[in-house]
């Protein structure tokens, strides 16, 4: 009994603690996870737009390799992708208290639901999508070594067409001289 009064006392005490913070650090958390919510479409419209203006000359120094263009697309279509995974944040963003407190249930005032809410929200908006980045930038990588492996396959393809040929040439230069000496 005594081990579940202090378990108890701890509990609250802990919650307490936690509530304080919350309320001491809570409209500077509402505020940078609103300039977050924000600002990130801003910033990818201009990293898009930086993008496009340095596609050409990206394409132009790399003597329009096909595995560059293919990294560019990856790339390209990643950031385009970002819109998609902001539009779940969002979506989630605004049902995360629901989903935390049951769709019956009164509002509380929990601080450590607003804890978890505050990182989700940090894991949705900013983890999520490098994670998503870094994955487009593995699968990049992965195709340029696919592609390397094609050009390897097409120079062994092309050199045995070139030995081949050199073969009937021969055969057929050999049958021409052979004819010609009876």
């Amino acid at each position: 009994m005594v081990h579940a009064t202090a378990d108890v006392i701890d509990d609250v005490l802990s919650m307490g603690a936690a509530g304080l913070g919350m309320l001491l650090q809570g409209p500077g958390n509402i505020a940078a996870g609103v300039a977050v919510r924000e600002g990130m479409p801003i910033f990818l419209a201009l990293l898009l737009m930086v993008f496009v203006a340095v596609l050409p000359f990206l394409m132009v120094f790399s003597r329009y390799d096909v595995s560059v263009l293919v990294t560019l697309t990856l790339v390209f279509f990643g950031l385009q992708f970002f819109y998609v995974l902001w539009g779940m944040a969002f979506w989630a963003d605004n049902h995360l208290h629901e989903a935390l407190t049951g769709a019956a249930s009164a509002p509380k005032a929990n601080p450590i639901q607003g804890l978890v809410a505050l990182w989700v929200q940090r894991f949705l908006y900013i983890v999520f999508p490098m994670l998503w980045l870094a994955a487009i930038g593995w699968v990049g990588v992965k195709a340029d070594a696919v592609m390397a492996g094609m050009s390897k396959m097409a120079d062994s393809a092309a050199r045995a067409a070139q030995s081949g040929g050199d073969t009937a040439v021969s055969a057929a230069k050999a049958a021409a001289t052979k004819g010609g000496k009876r």
